[in-house]
């Protein structure tokens, strides 16, 4: 059977409307929703990985899902906030699993570097700071992200300044469940 189609306009989970496109990686598409409930912008990442049964669909599902218990145990203010999650379709690996995440209206590291070149010594060891201090409470919680690049390092506007968050814990790892 053919996954479930997002489309702009589209509301998923009774709640989030899809407003457009802003980004697609490896396994996931990204959009700009609206929380129709709480009139907020908001993050919708949805799962777009190959047929659940391959094995290298399920292994990104696998990694999809966890991502989103990941997140959900974070309460780091440096880390990404997410809102809900469910599935497009049927609620299991039929379906297509989706994410709603705090939006992130500043862009990521990479954009900033990209656009401004470098910065700061400052401003190079204030997010460097708040990346370790984020990584330090996944840690704690046994959570290892093993993904730390510039493109998962988003910014939002705060008042006049630029609050970085650590997102995409996608190929995180329990230390529990491994022994490297």
């Amino acid at each position: 059977p053919k996954p479930p189609e997002i489309k702009i306009g589209d509301v998923v989970l009774d709640r989030y409307r899809v407003v457009e496109q802003v980004g697609s990686g490896g396994h996931s598409v990204v959009f700009k929703g609206q929380d129709e409930r709480l009139s907020r912008p908001v993050c919708i990442k949805v799962f777009s990985g190959l047929g659940g049964e391959s094995g290298v669909g399920r292994t990104s599902y696998e990694h999809f899902v966890q991502e989103a218990f990941a997140l959900s145990r974070l309460t780091h203010p440096n880390t990404l906030r997410i809102y809900d999650f469910g599935h497009l379709g049927p609620k299991d690996s039929a379906g297509m699993p989706l994410q709603v995440c705090e939006y992130m209206n500043g862009g990521t590291l990479s954009n900033i570097i990209r656009e401004q070149g470098k910065q700061s010594l400052f401003e190079t060891v204030r997010v460097t700071s708040a990346m370790c201090a984020a990584l330090a409470e996944a840690h704690a919680l046994g959570i290892v992200h093993r993904d730390i690049k510039p493109q998962n390092i988003l910014f939002g506007t705060v008042g006049g300044s630029k609050l970085p968050k650590l997102a995409d814990f996608g190929i995180a790892k329990w230390s529990a469940d491994t022994e490297d």
